[in-house]
Formats: structure tokens, sequence, C-alpha cells
């Protein structure tokens, strides 16, 4: 993850990462305890958006090399989903990749 300083709160991280590793083991099959999510945060007023401090978050994460367009858009979904309900953000405020892994 991908996010600015004072935009996810450190009491929220836990809640989001066990929550980002259940949604990827439900649809990948992946052991939620074989997966990892690291934040980086990044200064506030860095990037902006609109002539302000940007809240947007970026959840970067890979799938097996193969996985249909069906599973990738659910999990791209549900892990929209999850980040807004949990921080309040909006749609439009986070950013979910989920690349094929290199074999």
């Amino acid at each position: 993850m991908i996010v600015h300083a004072g935009v996810v709160p450190e009491r929220l991280r836990p809640e989001l990462a066990a929550g980002l590793c259940g949604v990827y083991a439900r649809l990948l099959g992946v052991p939620a305890a074989e997966l990892g999510v690291d934040f980086t945060e990044l200064p506030r007023g860095r990037f902006f958006t609109a002539g302000k401090p940007s809240t947007s978050s970026i959840i970067a994460g890979t799938v097996p090399p193969g996985t249909s367009d069906e599973r990738r858009h659910r999990l791209l979904a549900e892990l929209t989903a999850l980040w807004c309900e949990i921080t309040g953000a909006t749609p439009h405020e986070v950013v979910v990749t989920a690349a094929d892994a290199r074999p």
C-alpha cells in the first residue's frame, strides 16, 4: 500500500491488512498466513490533486498468472469496497492494481 501521511491512521492498518489478506485468500485460494501487506507512507503535500494535497491511496498487488478477468475484476472491486468501508475513503480516492505475478 502507498498512503499519504495522515490519510490512513496507524490504528486502521492492522484491520486493513487482515481484510485485504482475507479477500485474497478467499478469492485466490492463497492461505492468508502466506500473504503480507506493507504500508509505504509518503510525506503529506508531496503529491497534489486539483491543487490540494492528495488523499489517494494505492493498493498494488499481484495475482497468479492466468487469473481470469472475472476473478481479477471481483478482486479489485472487493478490495476497493473493503478499503472504502474501513477508511471512509471514496472509490475515487483509491487505486487498486492486480498485475500478473512473475512465474
